[in-house]
């Protein structure tokens, strides 16, 4: 399986997306002496997409896993495609999310030498878990919207 953003991959393993549901613009009020609440209910907004990742490429320095999560974060803040394939050749899954903004990588725990050279094809190595965060501006196919409005 593998991830793009902005058209850059982006190595290691990763598990599923987790992909919130779009959010909601919600008001609710209890009027005084009156049973019962109001409640005022807007179209969805954007969601938050969370992609828990090992980093890992062959990183025989700890210097060079360093680098690669520098260049990494160097793309928080921008806005772009987001893409996410994997599976079969002949049944291979493809999912994308238009306008997306990367919000950054939170690593889990320090990183670690994989010594036992699982990861990387018989090759020793630095690699770092952690999650990567996006926000995708108001989510496709919910009610009213199909794309974003970038300020």
């Amino acid at each position: 399986m593998a991830i793009t953003f902005e058209g850059n991959p982006i190595d290691g393993t990763h598990e599923a997306a987790h992909i919130d549901v779009p959010r909601l613009q919600v008001r609710r009020r209890q009027f005084w002496g009156i049973a019962g609440e109001a409640e005022h209910v807007s179209k969805p907004g954007g969601r938050s997409i969370r992609i828990p990742i090992t980093l890992h490429k062959e990183y025989a320095t700890f210097k060079s896993l360093e680098k690669a999560i520098q260049k990494l974060t160097e793309h928080t803040g921008c806005n772009g495609l987001l893409k996410i394939t994997g599976g079969p050749t002949k049944n291979k899954m493809e999912r994308n999310f238009k306008h997306c903004t990367f919000m950054g990588f939170t690593p889990r725990g320090g990183p670690l030498f994989d010594a036992s050279k699982c990861l990387d094809a018989g090759k020793a190595g630095w690699f770092q878990a952690g999650d990567l965060h996006f926000h995708q501006l108001l989510a496709e196919g919910a009610a009213g919207g199909n794309g974003a409005i970038l300020l």
